[in-house]
Formats: C-alpha cells, structure tokens, sequence
C-alpha cells in the first residue's frame, strides 16, 4: 500500500512540470461558457424564466459529457503514457523499484484525480457565475442535486479511461488515441437520439445524464444496459493494461 502511495504521489508530481493543469482548467470553464452566454443572452432579450440556475448546471454537465470530456480526458490520459515513451523516461519507469501493476493502477488512479478536478471545478465555476448573474433562480436542492450528478457523470467518464490507455500503450503515440476520442465523440452525437445510443459506450454518459436531469425531452431509459456496458468497457482494458504494461520489457515493447 506504501509503495502505490509513493508512486501516486510522484505522478501527481509530475503535473507540475505538464500542462495537464491547463488542460482542465480549459475543460473546467469551456462547458460552463458555452451554457452561461445563451442564457444571459436569453435572460437581457427575453422574459426571464426563473430557472437559469438550473438550466446552467444542466447545460454545463451536458457540455462536459458531450463535447468536452471525452477528448479531453482522453488527452490527459494519452498523455500520461506517451509522455513516458516520447522522454525516454519508460525505461527508467519499468526498471523502477516497485511492482508493474502498481505503476499503471497509479496512473490510472491519477487520470481520476483529474476528472473529479475538472468536473467539481466546472461545478464550482458554474456556482459563481450563477450567485453573480442568476442569484434568486439558484437552489440549494439543485446544488445538491448537481452535485450527485457531477459524481456520477466523473465515473461514467472514467470507465471510458482504459480503452484509451490500451490504445495509447499499443501505438505509444498521442494521434492515435486522440483520434479515436474524436471519432467516438463524433458518432456518440449522431445517434444521441436513437436507441442504438444506450449501447455505443461513449454515448452512454450523455444519454444517461440527459434522462437523469429531464433534458431536451429525451424518451427515458433502463439504466441496466448501458450501466453492463460501461461496466465491461471498463474492466476489460484494464485487466488488458495490467496484463500488456507487467508482460513489457525494458524497452517499453512486448
């Protein structure tokens, strides 16, 4: 257990040298913009509905899922692993004195960190552009509710995660990966609104967050599909990751 806590705390410390920390605060305010600036727009032109608070939570979650998260987690992620192929730094990675599967759970465990920051962040920015612009339609029950949300959309995401990693560790380079989180972003937002989506893994989140806060009028789902595959999409490549990163060599090939 000391030795995953060491290793964790050297990758979180890496972030200082990275521009990780750019990246999610880009994916922290991107979201919330993109949801405040129709709704004040709305609110100096058009009678004011009394619900801007929610509305902005609701837009900025739903940003977060399906424009926003994917690629940039995945970024993050891709990140994480190439970087150590690109520095030259793998060797010294795999010949570091401490179990394999510590090191890429460690990792894994990081790319967390950085969701549940960048998603309670985007919360928090949407808080206070709320109190300042739209103080009497916030309530508390919708900042708990919101709350709970942010919660589960962090885990939806983050079961998306070892897909990615097993692609970035295979190609070793960002393209790759990084075009696979576009193309699946792209094809999770043409079939949003057809049954098919509650099946394609990176249409789940939204769909899911979409039924949860009753947004656009979407038909609701059974949540014990997409939840079984988000499950598998999960738990598969990891066991893969674990399994490929313990086989590598010192060169960082199999």
């Amino acid at each position: 257990m000391l030795e995953f806590v060491n290793i964790l705390y050297a990758e979180l410390a890496k972030l200082k040298r990275s521009p990780v920390v750019w990246i999610i605060l880009f994916g922290a305010v991107t979201p919330v913009l993109l949801s405040f600036f129709p709704l004040m727009l709305s609110a100096l032109y058009e009678n004011v509905s009394g619900n801007e608070g929610f509305l902005l939570f609701q837009g900025s979650v739903s940003f977060l899922n399906l424009i926003i998260g994917v690629p940039l987690f995945s970024l993050i992620s891709t990140y994480s692993i190439v970087m150590e192929y690109q520095s030259g730094t793998i060797n010294q990675l795999l010949t570091y004195p401490a179990t394999r599967v510590n090191i890429i759970l460690a990792k894994i465990m990081v790319i967390f960190i950085n969701i549940l920051i960048t998603v309670f962040l985007s919360f928090a920015i949407a808080i206070v552009l709320g109190l300042l612009t739209f103080q009497e339609s916030i309530i508390f029950s919708d900042l708990v509710f919101f709350f709970e949300i942010c919660l589960v959309t962090c885990l939806m995401q983050f079961a998306l995660i070892p897909v990615i990693i097993a692609i970035s560790i295979r190609s070793k380079n960002i393209v790759v990966p990084t075009g696979f989180s576009i193309a699946a972003v792209i094809f999770a937002a043409l079939i949003l609104s057809k049954q098919l989506a509650i099946f394609f893994p990176w249409s789940i989140p939204t769909r899911i967050l979409f039924d949860l806060t009753n947004y656009g009028g979407y038909a609701q789902i059974n949540y014990l599909i997409p939840i079984a595959i988000l499950v598998l999409i999960f738990y598969i490549p990891l066991v893969y990751c674990v399994y490929y990163f313990n086989k590598m060599d010192v060169h960082g090939s199999h």
